[in-house]
């Protein structure tokens, strides 16, 4: 059985950047004070930098890769198009 994936509500991110914009407060501190690793809280301070609050909103798209279930010779030869010329 895997782990469950945390989600946060768009407030909870916001918190965490207001502690480091306004604060000055570092991701490691924000981090241990909400029981979040440094690499979340940095990629939420990276994405509200990059997108504003849109950033902070869940989206993620699952995307399969189509070679997945191929023997691994095949990944190397069709890693290109799928035409040949």
């Amino acid at each position: 059985m895997g782990k469950k994936r945390r989600t946060f509500t768009v407030d909870f991110k916001m918190k965490a950047i207001e502690m480091y914009l306004h604060k000055g407060m570092g991701s490691k501190l924000i981090g241990r004070e909400l029981g979040v690793t440094y690499s979340v809280i940095d990629r939420w301070i990276k994405n509200y930098k990059d997108e504003g609050i849109l950033g902070l909103q869940e989206h993620f798209e699952f995307k399969r890769n189509p070679y997945r279930r191929l023997p691994w010779f095949f990944h190397k030869t069709f890693s290109g198009s799928l035409c040949c010329t």
